[in-house]
């Protein structure tokens, strides 16, 4: 006995160790995969399938597998949009312009004012019916100010600088600073920024001080001004430099703020996550390589991904998992999610923890032989719908998950769960079989109600709610 627990005090102790190195801001390195792999000297993003890549010299455009679609022969080439792309061979006064289709086809070949673009100047002034301009009834004070398209004076002039209305906002300036104003001329967004970016998906990039953050629609600062350089937000990611990173590497947050993917890269493409995918560049400016990552996370809640990115880290996610957060965790997966735990924070496999404690690993369910079933049917952490049969294929709700980790916690792990306060202290909805279980993982900050009085027992549990359940009772079992 002494022996065991020796050894459960040095496989706590490595674990604790292995979770502070993953609590590092510089943790989960698994929040990303390089698809396609540094390879280009330069690189756009993708669009209809298609990115347009830099080598030897040359552009040309690969797919999303990093096969060579359109050969590498332009000069310069841009992204495709209904089904055609600019490109360009030569240069200077020889330079020719095209547009191709998506298989490198010549469409149309363009003069030099073709590709410079007649503008009606009119349409180029005004927009959403409103122009920012020193060239009202105002003497040329040289003050910005609105007219709308009878010249009518819609906003005095007051401002320093100005820009057009979009979405219904318009940046303008005044002494240094910039801000944002709507049509009534009301100031939505403070004047007091260095600069002020477009908005992207409902955020804005702001700067004071060369640092950067973000404020909203509304002009409130969601995510604070604290970072070394940002670019604007694309697929719910935004890349930065982290102003405490040394290195100057970029990774990317959401729109809450949290850290998806750490400082990792050595520059970024300046439109961000397209189509799943992101331009990276590894290596100094001179000598690195292009390719393209893409999230593991991608398609996880933004609550969910700072702990699922620690624990595809930590390596108790399964790999059917990943890329399915959304999707529900039936009976057979949450046997094997819940195993693996079982197995990481054990330090041996099943077969070894079977004989240590003396579960009989022959006695399995009718309808599955699966070995993770069939531990936890031993070993008495799980006794299947009806002692009989397990309904691998069957939904998997909250409930069934905190007992489970409960009866783990208890059989395995030397747990008093019933020294907690009952889940039915705080909740309306918690079943008699998962009452003391789920007053357990509540305590133990392992999961939570919807709300102050609901647990939510028969709530399907999805990939990315078993990913996190995993990875808090992980940080319980070895620093709690």
């Amino acid at each position: 006995m002494e022996v065991i627990k020796m050894k459960k005090r040095i496989i706590s102790l490595v674990l604790a160790l292995v979770l502070t190195l993953v609590f590092v801001p510089n943790a989960f390195a698994a929040a990303y995969i390089m698809v396609i792999q540094p390879t280009y000297e330069d690189a756009d993003y993708f669009s209809e399938g298609l990115a347009a890549v830099k080598l030897n010299g040359k552009w040309g455009y690969i797919d999303t597998t990093g096969k060579v679609i359109i050969p590498f022969q332009y000069d310069w080439a841009l992204g495709f949009e209904d089904g055609e792309a600019l490109v360009v061979i030569g240069e200077d006064d020889a330079a020719k312009y095209y547009i191709i289709d998506r298989a490198g086809k010549v469409i149309e070949e363009l003069t030099n004012d073709d590709y410079d673009g007649p503008y009606d100047e009119e349409e180029y002034y005004f927009s959403e019916g409103l122009c920012a301009t020193q060239d009202g009834d105002w003497d040329y004070n040289s003050k910005f100010g609105f007219v709308d398209e009878n010249w009518k004076t819609v906003i005095a002039p007051k401002y320093d600088d100005a820009y057009n209305f979009f979405n219904g906002l318009a940046h303008v300036k005044i002494g240094d600073k910039w801000g944002c104003i709507d049509k009534t001329g009301k100031e939505i967004v403070p004047i007091k920024y260095d600069w002020l970016y477009d908005f992207s998906e409902g955020l804005a990039i702001v700067e004071n001080d060369d640092k950067y953050g973000f404020v909203d629609r509304t002009g409130n600062l969601v995510i604070p001004i604290e970072y070394s350089f940002a670019l604007f937000f694309s697929e719910g990611l935004a890349g930065v430099i982290f102003s405490d990173e040394p290195t100057g590497k970029w990774g990317f947050i959401n729109k809450t703020g949290n850290v998806i993917v750490p400082p990792s890269f050595d520059d970024v493409g300046y439109y961000g996550f397209r189509e799943g995918l992101v331009a990276v560049r590894v290596g100094d400016y001179d000598t690195g390589k292009w390719g393209f990552a893409a999230l593991t996370l991608a398609g996880a809640a933004d609550w969910a991904m700072p702990e699922l990115g620690y624990a595809l880290d930590s390596g108790i996610i399964l790999n059917d998992m990943i890329g399915k957060w959304s999707q529900p965790t039936n009976r057979l997966l949450a046997a094997e999610a819940i195993v693996k735990l079982i197995e990481f924070i054990k330090g041996e496999d099943i077969y070894a923890i079977a004989e240590e404690y003396g579960f009989d690993m022959s006695n399995t369910f009718t309808d599955t032989k699966n070995e993770s079933v069939t531990f936890l049917k031993a070993s008495g952490i799980s006794t299947g719908v009806d002692g009989v049969k397990y309904d691998p294929n069957g939904i998997f709700t909250r409930a069934q998950m905190v007992t489970m980790l409960g009866r783990m916690a208890n059989i395995l792990l030397d747990v008093d769960t019933a020294s907690f306060p009952k889940g039915s202290a705080k909740f309306t909805d918690v079943p008699s079989w998962a009452d003391e279980f789920v007053g357990w993982a509540v305590s133990a900050e392992i999961t939570n109600g919807v709300s102050a009085t609901l647990f939510d027992s028969n709530g399907v549990l999805t990939n990315q709610h078993t990913g996190v359940f995993a990875f808090r009772a992980l940080s319980y079992f070895s620093v709690g």
